[in-house]
């Protein structure tokens, strides 16, 4: 769990996972330097529970270095991802565990998206693949659970616009597909000022992940940008 300035919402996000009904778990927050009251409501927390670990950067570093910092110290054969703002359903690590040791080692799950207006549910495709996900992506750091294993050296990287997407690229270059859980298990929060509802400059980043992240040519990169903003305009029609 990546943390920063999140202080209204990391309570109720560490509780779903203390609430699990699978109980075998580690929790490794990576506080980034937040300026608010984040850090010690996180603190508080790991006293009442060793199973929760705090840890923190020594300058605020973004998202991606936080994640890496927390994926060096995991002890577990399975790692997921959870943002401070979201939630797990307490059967998320169960159900998903069950999931995964019946198909391949990078699972993803339905969610819920809660955003100002609207509470809807994503219901996720059977199967991402590499080539799939540059049309759009139906994987999430929320929804995701995959073997330590599979991701091996692999870290997200700090110079990316948008770290996780590319990460999961990486994973997907790896195996032939990650398989998608119907179930769901977990509960997105969308914030209405947080980067990823900036449109315009979110544009400009895919752009940049595409051409120079990925390495494809301009006509390639158009193509895969048309995509993904169809995708997006279809994926998020009843969020408001």
């Amino acid at each position: 769990m990546p943390l920063y300035n999140c202080e209204k919402y990391v309570s109720e996000s560490v509780l779903s996972v203390v609430n699990q009904t699978y109980k075998d778990w580690e929790l490794i927050i990576c506080d980034d330097c937040s300026t608010d009251n984040s850090y010690e409501i996180v603190k508080s927390l790991e006293k009442k529970d060793n199973r929760i670990h705090v840890i923190k950067n020594d300058v605020n570093s973004g998202t991606a270095t936080a994640r890496n910092h927390a994926l060096e110290l995991a002890n577990g054969s399975y790692v997921a991802f959870l943002d401070s703002d979201d939630t797990y359903d307490e059967r998320f690590l169960e159900n998903q565990l069950i999931f995964i040791k019946k198909h391949s080692p990078f699972v993803f799950c339905s969610f819920r998206r809660k955003a100002s207006k609207s509470l809807s549910v994503y219901n996720v495709p059977k199967k991402a693949t590499y080539k799939k996900i540059l049309k759009g992506s139906c994987l999430t750091p929320l929804s995701v659970f995959m073997s330590r294993d599979l991701i091996g050296e692999t870290r997200f990287r700090a110079d990316s616009k948008v770290e996780d997407f590319v990460f999961f690229c990486e994973l997907l270059k790896k195996i032939k597909n990650a398989d998608g859980n119907p179930k769901v298990l977990a509960t997105y929060r969308i914030v209405q000022n947080s980067k990823s509802r900036n449109k315009k400059a979110l544009i400009k980043k895919m752009w940049i992940v595409y051409h120079k992240e990925l390495g494809f040519n301009i006509f390639t990169s158009a193509f895969y940008l048309f995509c993904w903003a169809v995708h997006g305009l279809y994926k998020y029609r009843n969020v408001k």
